[in-house]
C-alpha cells in the first residue's frame, strides 16, 4: 500500500503517512482493545440503542394503527363532524407525521445501535444525532442521550472548556 499523497510505502494497518503525515485515504482506524473503556461504552451504547429503538418502533407502529382506527371511529361517530372545522384533514395528517418521524428516528437509532455494535466508523454520527433528538423523550431518551453524548463526544473537546 502506498500514500496517496507523497507515493510513500505504508503498512497495511496504518492511518496517517510517516513520509508526509497525512491521513491515508481508505484506511480504517484501528478498533479500540476489547478490554479498554471504549470499547466497553461502545457495546453498551449499540445494546442500549437497539433496545430504546424497539420500543420506539413498537410505539410508531402502535401510533400508525392507532391513527388509522381513530380516523375511522371519528367518520363513523361523528359523521363528518371534524370536517365542518376545516380538522377533517389536518388532524390525521399531523398525527401521521408525527407517527412517520417517530419510525424514522427508531430507524436511525437501530442503525446506530448495529453500527456501534459492530464498531463501524459511520456509526458514531448516527447515534449522536439520535442521542440529540433522544435528549427530548424524558426519562430514557434523555439518560441514553447523555449517555451517548458522553460516551462518543472526544476528549479535547472538554478540554477547550474553561
Amino acid at each position: 500500500m502506498f500514500c496517496n499523497h507523497c507515493g510513500a510505502k505504508l503498512e497495511p494497518a496504518q492511518s496517517f503517512c510517516q513520509g508526509c503525515g497525512k491521513q491515508v485515504l481508505g484506511a480504517v482506524p484501528p478498533a479500540p482493545p476489547a478490554g479498554s473503556g471504549l470499547a466497553r461504552h461502545l457495546r453498551l451504547l449499540g445494546i442500549f440503542w437497539l433496545a430504546y429503538s424497539a420500543l420506539r418502533l413498537l410505539g410508531s407502529g402502535a401510533r400508525v394503527a392507532g391513527i388509522g382506527a381513530v380516523g375511522w371511529l371519528a367518520r363513523d361517530w361523528f359523521g363528518g363532524w371534524l370536517d365542518g372545522w376545516g380538522l377533517g384533514g389536518v388532524v390525521p395528517a399531523a398525527l401521521t407525521a408525527y407517527g412517520a418521524w417517530s419510525l424514522a428516528i427508531a430507524i436511525l437509532g437501530i442503525a446506530a445501535g448495529i453500527g456501534l455494535l459492530e464498531r463501524r466508523p459511520w456509526a458514531r454520527v448516527p447515534a449522536l444525532i439520535a442521542a440529540c433528538l433522544a435528549l427530548f423523550r424524558p426519562p430514557l431518551g434523555t439518560a441514553l442521550g447523555i449517555y451517548t453524548l458522553w460516551a462518543l463526544l472526544p476528549d479535547r473537546a472538554v478540554s477547550r472548556l474553561p
